[in-house]
């Protein structure tokens, strides 16, 4: 039996989303593990669409403005960057052409197109283009 997708399963994505595992590999390249995404079918339908999420501004350029950042379904102190949380529960976000988020620590709302990416390890699995606050 097929996974439904309704349109309520687009207003808070991360379920799908976070239902994506990794696998820890060697890359010589870099000299390190990195984490290999198997893409779950569910966050592969997604793939494209326009998404909401809420979560937390993970800021790129200190605590301002900004029209690229990483969003997470977590809060700082519990993100995938701080070692606590899997690559699947950040997204890169891309503020819609002209605008910006303002920072702030508190949990808020986004949308915007996702686009999955299962090919390249070196990159997130997931970016967030056109994005906008609701």
């Amino acid at each position: 039996m097929g996974l439904l997708y309704s349109t309520s399963a687009q207003k808070n994505a991360w379920g799908m989303l976070m239902l994506t595992e990794t696998e820890k590999q060697f890359d010589p390249t870099l000299g390190m593990e990195i984490d290999i995404p198997d893409i779950h079918p569910a966050a592969s339908k997604l793939n494209g669409q326009q998404i909401q999420l809420e979560g937390f501004i993970i800021p790129l350029e200190g605590k301002k403005s900004q029209a690229h950042f990483m969003f997470s379904a977590f809060p700082i102190n519990m993100c995938y960057f701080c070692g606590r949380a899997g690559p699947e529960s950040v997204i890169e976000v891309f503020m819609k052409k002209g605008e910006t988020m303002p920072f702030t620590d508190k949990k808020i709302w986004i949308q915007g197109t996702l686009r999955v990416n299962g090919q390249d390890p070196q990159s997130n699995i997931y970016t967030l283009h056109y994005a906008e606050k609701l």
